[in-house]
């Protein structure tokens, strides 16, 4: 495991947004969070080096959306309209917009954190009336998928969103502004966006014990089921053990027979895996996979680690690249 030195700076990200309903949506100055490092970026696999997300400088001139209609008295309404309408005011054809001194950073993120409260529907609808402006031009769609790849789709971004990268994705697929040159990356990243979703049956693969045995994913018997791709060598991988080891429900769940955990680890030189075998504790499946199989066929997304699932007894993903906090508190919802 190759250690990746990245660079802290901050990111800008929106207060709570449960402070929306109390805020009027009116206001678009609203007050950020600075100082949200990735002092606890994750470890990366050693062959996909990604840069360490930055911020540029706000714009002197803040973007302004339309004003929200009078008509428009609840909270889900508001929203949907800024979603809908939040570009409208934006000038596309203006080519200082694409400085890299002052691209449309902030506005960009105001505009995916409302997209992340509407339903799939009208976040689609919006991402689709954005590109379809951006689409003036190669530059223009080019700026906005690169937007959309840093906060929605990057390890370190607090602002992730699969949903709505998929949606990106599909649109840069289908453009027609990029050629195949430029179209290659996000076709890639689209592939993977449809593997292993919510809803659907986890991809299969083999894993091998220290013993030399080996079984599959599906055939691993329980009702709930963690999928955790690591490297013991990890730092973040390190933490996530410690928190799913200290974690009240899921010590009860496996102590029931309800859960267990299953640890496989993706790379292909062994010695760290073996060095560290017993630092998991025994009651968890830790096995790797022969021939990082996972990894050269993409059969999961590992563009970090640790990586988590929550499966359930018939492999159906519940969570995708979860956080121990997001399996806990699934988990207390279910049962």
């Amino acid at each position: 495991m190759r250690n990746l030195k990245w660079i802290f700076e901050p990111i800008i990200t929106f207060m709570f947004m449960k402070l929306i309903s109390q805020i009027s949506l009116f206001s678009w100055k609203l007050t950020f969070l600075l100082f949200l490092c990735f002092a606890t970026a994750s470890c990366r696999m050693p062959e996909k080096k990604n840069p360490a997300v930055s911020v540029v400088p706000v714009q002197t001139k803040a973007y302004q959306p339309p004003a929200i209609p009078l008509m428009l008295t609840t909270s889900e309404q508001k929203t949907a309209f800024i979603v809908e309408h939040f570009w409208n005011n934006y000038n596309f054809k203006d080519t200082s917009q694409l400085a890299a001194s002052k691209p449309p950073e902030q506005a960009f993120a105001n505009f995916i954190t409302y997209a992340g409260q509407v339903s799939p529907e009208h976040a689609a609808g919006g991402i689709k009336i954005l590109m379809a402006q951006a689409e003036i031009n190669r530059k223009n769609t080019l700026l906005f998928l690169g937007l959309a790849e840093k906060y929605l789709y990057h390890p370190n971004s607090p602002m992730r969103n699969d949903l709505l990268y998929e949606i990106f994705l599909e649109l840069a697929c289908a453009s027609k502004v990029l050629d195949d040159t430029y179209k290659y990356r996000y076709r890639k990243h689209y592939e993977l966006a449809l593997k292993n979703k919510p809803g659907h049956k986890a991809s299969d693969f083999i894993y091998t014990l220290k013993n030399g045995s080996s079984a599959t994913l599906l055939r691993t018997k329980s009702k709930f089921l963690i999928l955790h791709f690591f490297n013991p060598e990890c730092n973040e991988c390190k933490v996530a053990r410690g928190k799913m080891i200290q974690s009240a429900v899921i010590s009860k769940l496996e102590k029931d027979g309800v859960l267990r955990i299953l640890s496989v680890y993706p790379d292909q030189e062994l010695s760290a895996w073996t060095r560290n075998y017993a630092e998991l504790p025994v009651s968890w499946i830790n096995g790797f996979d022969k021939g990082s199989v996972v990894q050269k066929k993409a059969v999961y997304d590992l563009k970090d680690i640790p990586t988590l699932y929550l499966l359930d007894e018939n492999k159906t993903v519940l969570l995708r690249d979860a956080t121990v906090e997001n399996i806990e508190k699934y988990l207390i919802q279910l049962l």
